[in-house]
């Protein structure tokens, strides 16, 4: 039962990042305004919650013309971890690489 309930959080919360990682490569993509008076509430959510893996992201990883690959690699990489933490929870069976299948 409690691994049910860790897995369903985790999953909710990866899965909530990890989109607002991909809306936000998308929302550039469209080149959407996100300043405070273009009045646009979920852009700034968006953005508000994903600065603190993108950003730092953006230092090393540059851009391909008008895509984001910094978002993208950060919505990567949070499927990567909760997957990671997945296998953790039930017991690392099957391997390290069965991770990312």
């Amino acid at each position: 039962m409690l691994y049910q309930i860790a897995t369903l959080l985790l999953d909710v919360i990866g899965g909530l990042l990890t989109g607002a990682c991909l809306l936000r490569l998308y929302m550039q993509y469209q080149r959407i305004p996100m300043s405070a008076r273009s009045g646009n509430p979920l852009g700034r959510f968006v953005f508000a919650l994903t600065d603190w893996i993108v950003l730092p992201l953006r230092k090393v990883i540059p851009a391909i013309g008008a895509l984001d690959t910094a978002s993208l690699v950060a919505a990567f990489g949070l499927q990567l971890v909760e997957f990671g933490l997945l296998w953790l929870l039930a017991g690392a069976a099957g391997g390290f690489f069965s991770v990312p299948v």
